[in-house]
């Protein structure tokens, strides 16, 4: 399963940024590989994860990976 980080934007109203660290959070990394790969401190990544919540409907990190894998932006591409 494949995230399109265009259809996350459009969807959602993610930034680019948020649109990235949901799809990467889909791939199984965690909050530290995340920042590690991106250069940033994990509370970072954590403060952009609260918006993505936010915008997603979703309060935990397993229900947003659920949610984006049955979303409109879940292709098999």
């Amino acid at each position: 399963m494949y995230l399109s980080c265009s259809k996350l934007m459009h969807h959602y109203q993610l930034t680019v940024r948020e649109a990235a660290i949901a799809s990467k959070l889909c791939e199984g990394l965690s909050i530290e590989e995340i920042a590690a790969q991106d250069g940033v401190k994990p509370a970072t990544v954590r403060s952009q994860l609260k918006s993505i919540f936010h915008k997603t409907a979703t309060a935990r990190q397993g229900e947003l990976i659920v949610s984006l894998l049955k979303g409109p932006a879940a292709t098999d591409d």
